[in-house]
């Protein structure tokens, strides 16, 4: 633009010695050949194909379609046809990847006639995997010519060439009901519901095509469809949920709502519903579903529970208290409305509250060894530390019991905190003996002390945790628990402990992963877990160094290139080589992306660029299949709380946490984002900062 085209030329040279992607090439190319520079263009490819960077079938690849896109701009019918004929002459192993970018180029050129004509050529050539994407192109441009008629043998050519006929109904019918195409959506639907004999998987492409059709013929058809379907209540939520996103269809939601509350099991959605809106952010919603759930439940005592521990979850403490109290209002003797008064106490960091509510269930309990348990399972997950006032106060009421498992466990926890070794580990044995709940109380107590720091203690109950393992399935059961127990504790000290401390958990770690290694298949998931030890326990240049053997013995594995662009990321260092790593293992696995791309959001901002991060993890969810775990999120939800918080978007940073909390309280970013929650809510200081 400064008229310097030398100098854009030598850049442009620098940029394609540097980079091995066809994309960048055909974009630099694309800005040459928009000023002019097509000689130039066309002799860097030349030396590109020279210099082996790009082969001479990509060299002439991206040579003509960069010719294609200027004549396209400068609306040359024959240059654009000349080129058009010999590009889908191009005999390259990547011919049928390039036709299918030709017609999606057509296709936003409004070139549908040469769109269609490059989709022939796929259908026509392509393997039965490529057919899919190239299908709903042919489509699309049909649609725009109004070829009607065309469109019918389309879709049977494409059903024709298809390994799975099932699979090809169904689409066909999704892409015609997306073009309104009602009709002939709901015959291809139907072929499909023909051979499924789980409708469910089907019902809601038809659904859709329904939703097209004029209101009467809709609602026939949506009967009709309800018939036969095996689960109606389903059904008719769904009809409703997809009614609300198309304001043209507001005619059905009424009608939607009266067949619904028909249907058994309506009282129970509206409990899922609150607590989906509440987990959406949408507290109001919440309360209007909640409140209509407790009007229609037949058993109070348990709504009113239901809904305090839902709020309790996701930290609305005031509503979680106000329920919990109605629900003990109606029954004082209801165990699990103590139990929930109690956590709520210890969230908002009340110790008076927590001694308080505890003196009252033992009162009100006929059996208080059984209310006392819950309470000191309670206590054990209080992050980021026990209250000793607490702990001393449930140890009066046990001393009732003394040989009674919560006492065992409660003298366990105050003999560590004193530092007594020899009277902390004879307890912990009497904990091991008496518990009768496969190891799950040794291994509490082991969380819990590790966590606080308390290594020695923690140790010797992850021991006596370990010694418990009778089958060899169950040894490898617990050597995967202990192993990320010590990780856990590791990765929340990680600025408090000292050398030693670090030292000691890390060997103890390694041995551990040492004796799985032969239950463990996954050599990837052994190389993960003991580069995360080696890292979080002071030696982060060992884990970097595992990472690049392991990357030197199978360097398709993208797994190891996304964690060690996480390590350099949690460092602060090399962030543009984090940068260039995460990128290549989403070339490497495309089918892990939405994985990727959150490490890679994470990079960005570690680098500064809090927007760009946040578009990249915001989209990195749009795609996440429905096979992931919703555990699996917390990463995600951690993330974006962060960077809202950085953004100064705190109302939104708060439900980000809620969100993270609410689904792995227990887990690393569950815990944290509790800390910063609590911090944020102004309910008690922790040692957790944004």
């Amino acid at each position: 633009r400064s008229k310097r085209p030398f100098e854009a030329v030598e850049a442009a040279r620098r940029f394609l010695r540097s980079t091995t992607s066809t994309g960048d090439t055909r974009t630099i190319l694309d800005v040459l050949n928009r000023h002019g520079l097509r000689r130039e263009a066309a002799a860097l490819l030349d030396e590109l194909a020279k210099t082996k960077k790009i082969d001479n079938a990509d060299a002439r690849w991206v040579r003509d379609l960069a010719a294609l896109r200027l004549a396209t701009l400068e609306k040359n019918d024959a240059a654009i046809r000349r080129l058009h004929a010999l590009l889908l002459r191009e005999s390259g192993r990547d011919r049928i990847k390039h036709w299918i970018a030709l017609a999606r180029f057509y296709l936003s050129a409004d070139r549908n006639q040469l769109a269609l004509e490059a989709a022939a050529r796929v259908m026509k050539m392509g393997a039965p995997r490529d057919l899919s994407s190239i299908y709903e192109l042919g489509v699309q441009a049909l649609v725009r010519l109004r070829r009607h008629d065309d469109l019918d043998r389309w879709n049977e050519r494409f059903v024709k060439r298809s390994e799975d006929r099932l699979n090809a109904y169904q689409l066909v019918s999704r892409v015609l009901a997306m073009h309104h195409l009602s009709k002939d959506a709901l015959r291809y639907g139907h072929l499909a519901l023909q051979m499924r004999r789980n409708n469910a998987q089907v019902l809601p492409t038809l659904i859709n095509a329904a939703l097209t059709l004029p209101p009467d013929d809709g609602r026939r058809e949506l009967d009709r469809l309800s018939r036969l379907s095996s689960n109606r209540f389903q059904f008719w939520d769904d009809v409703l949920n997809r009614s609300r996103r198309r304001h043209r269809f507001a005619y059905l939601i009424d009608a939607s709502r009266r067949k619904l509350e028909k249907q058994p099991g309506y009282t129970l959605q509206l409990l899922t519903s609150g607590a989906t809106a509440l987990f959406r952010g949408d507290r109001a919603a919440a309360k209007k579903q909640f409140t209509e759930y407790i009007r229609r439940s037949s058993g109070k005592v348990r709504a009113h529970l239901e809904v305090g521990i839902y709020y309790t979850w996701s930290f609305y403490l005031d509503d979680a208290e106000r329920h919990l109290r109605q629900c003990l209002k109606l029954q004082p003797s209801a165990i699990e409305g103590w139990i929930g008064l109690f956590r709520v106490a210890l969230l908002r960091g009340s110790s008076d509250d927590a001694i308080a509510i505890a003196k009252r269930a033992v009162a009100e309990i006929s059996t208080p060894s059984a209310i006392l348990e819950h309470l000191v399972s309670v206590v054990l997950q209080q992050y980021p530390a026990p209250d000793t006032r607490v702990l001393t106060q449930l140890a009066a009421f046990g001393r009732r019991a003394p040989e009674s498992l919560p006492n065992l466990v409660l003298s366990a926890l105050l003999l560590a905190r004193g530092g007594d070794k020899a009277q902390t580990l004879a307890a912990l044995r009497r904990v091991a003996h008496g518990d009768t709940s496969q190891g799950l109380w040794s291994r509490a107590i082991a969380i819990s002390l590790l966590r606080n720091k308390r290594i020695e203690a923690g140790l010797a109950a992850l021991d006596l945790y370990l010694s418990g393992g009778r089958t060899r399935y169950e040894r490898s059961k617990r050597l995967r628990v202990s192993v990320g127990t010590i990780l856990l504790a590791l990765r929340l000290n990680a600025e408090t402990l000292s050398n030693a401390e670090r030292g000691k958990l890390r060997v103890r770690g390694l041995a551990l992963i040492e004796s799985l290694r032969g239950a463990d298949r996954k050599r990837e998931t052994h190389v993960v877990t003991t580069a995360a030890i080696y890292e979080h326990g002071g030696l982060p240049s060992k884990a970097i160094w595992l990472f690049r053997g392991a990357l030197r013995q199978r360097p398709s594995a993208s797994v190891y290139y996304n964690n060690l662009a996480y390590l350099f990321a949690r460092r602060g260092h090399d962030l543009e080589e984090a940068l260039r790593l995460v990128r290549k293992a989403a070339r490497l696995d495309p089918k892990k992306r939405m994985y990727y791309d959150d490490t890679e959001g994470w990079v960005l901002f570690k680098m500064g660029r809090v927007r760009d991060a946040k578009a990249r993890i915001l989209g990195s969810m749009r795609i996440i299949d429905e096979t992931m775990q919703l555990s699996d999120m917390v990463e995600y939800y951690y993330h974006l709380a962060l960077i809202e918080l950085k953004l100064g978007n705190r109302k939104a940073a708060i439900w980000r946490l809620r969100q993270a909390a609410n689904v792995d309280g227990s887990g690393i970013y569950g815990l944290r984002s509790r800390g910063i929650l609590l911090r944020l809510l102004g309910l008690r200081g922790t040692r957790d900062k944004p």
